[in-house]
């Protein structure tokens, strides 16, 4: 069997990795996989090359959108493939487009319910004509697909994000300390993700500024880059939180980073299954989180980590303080996050999934 996957860029992310890891798999099981993106170059680009999988271009500096559909045909017929899986939103429209009249069948692979607002739903709701079946990785992006988009429960198909668990570890052990030198006496407490409206760092400065304001020995350590770190970063200023928010950048293999943190937080307003939570669960951190997407699914409250009940600030700081002041808690929530890592699935067992749904719609 031959299969496809359409991933807008492959720079290290949570959705790329995900492709890296299914791709791997199913290579290492003997079936013909092929890698489509937009955008060359990439953290993952190089390792999916490493791995003896073959990546190919839709256009070299990013062309129209007629260009890059007549591209996908193109590709697509070139290499025979029998089933495309389309990750991002923008890919998922335009592979179905592409291919609505060719035997490779489009599947569109949703990450949550609200990526895309209102013309996104209504684009949605216009190809599920043509959509064989979905795939989703959160139980949100399930909700999203039957209640909003009105597909039919048995076109929709949960499949988790893989977790290379003994990977995450190896990298940790390998991985220099990103925190700034101290006392030894901090708290250090982890945001991982990108910096952009979804996931709402301006919110993180509030929740930091309240939470650090009232334990002298709590610190931030913010991992990632996007579009709003310099505005980030002035507020880090604006706010005198310099000695207690650390704004890192992007580091590479950012799930190795857990080693050296105290527990995690979150401020997003839009999530799928946050791959940051589970890589942090994996080293026993617990987590910190608002009530959105998949965090209500993973986050037992109180039993492997704290959720809120919403996205206020006074809600998610005092929950941090709670983390930040009380050991036993850290320690009993730490041992109920490991406990929930060991039910992940694998990349081998989300890769069996991929290919046992190949296999059934194309039996079909």
């Amino acid at each position: 069997m031959s299969i496809g996957f359409l991933i807008g860029q492959l720079a290290e992310g949570g959705a790329e990795r995900q492709v890296f890891l299914i791709a791997r798999e199913l290579n290492q099981l003997g079936e013909r996989v092929l890698v489509i993106t937009n955008q060359p170059g990439g953290y993952f680009q190089k390792k999916l090359q490493a791995s003896g999988i073959q990546v190919a271009m839709l256009t070299p500096h990013g062309g129209t959108r007629i260009q890059r559909l007549s591209r996908l045909l193109q590709i697509c017929r070139l290499h025979n493939l029998d089933t495309l899986f389309c990750f991002g939103t923008a890919e998922a429209y335009y592979g179905r487009l592409a291919l609505m009249r060719h035997k490779t069948l489009a599947i569109p692979c949703l990450r949550n319910q609200v990526w895309s607002g209102q013309t996104g739903l209504w684009v949605d709701r216009m190809l599920k004509i043509i959509t064989p079946c979905y795939v989703t990785n959160s139980y949100a992006g399930s909700l999203y697909l039957e209640n909003a988009v009105g597909v039919p429960r048995t076109k929709i198909h949960e499949i988790r994000n893989a977790l290379p668990s003994k990977e995450i570890i190896a990298i940790g052990k390998d991985m220099q300390d990103p925190r700034p030198p101290g006392d030894g006496d901090e708290i250090w407490c982890g945001w991982v993700g990108s910096l952009s409206w979804r996931k709402d760092p301006e919110l993180l400065i509030q929740v930091a500024d309240r939470a650090c304001s009232l334990e002298k020995r709590l610190r931030v350590i913010v991992i990632g880059d996007g579009p709003l770190r310099q505005e980030f970063k002035r507020q880090i200023v604006a706010n005198g939180l310099e000695q207690r928010v650390y704004s890192v950048g992007k580091i590479e293999r950012a799930p190795g980073v857990w080693r050296y943190l105290d527990f995690g937080l979150s401020t997003s307003r839009i999530e799928g299954t946050p791959n940051v939570l589970m890589e942090a669960m994996v080293w026993g951190k617990p987590y910190v989180a608002p009530p959105v997407g998949d965090y209500p699914v993973l986050i037992k409250h109180q039993e492997n980590g704290l959720l809120s009940q919403d996205r206020s600030v006074e809600a998610l700081a005092d929950l941090t303080l709670q983390l930040a002041r009380d050991e036993k808690l850290r320690a009993r929530l730490s041992r109920g996050a490991l406990e929930t890592a060991r039910d992940f699935e694998t990349p081998a067992q989300i890769a069996q999934q991929y290919l046992e749904l190949c296999q059934r719609i194309r039996s079909q």
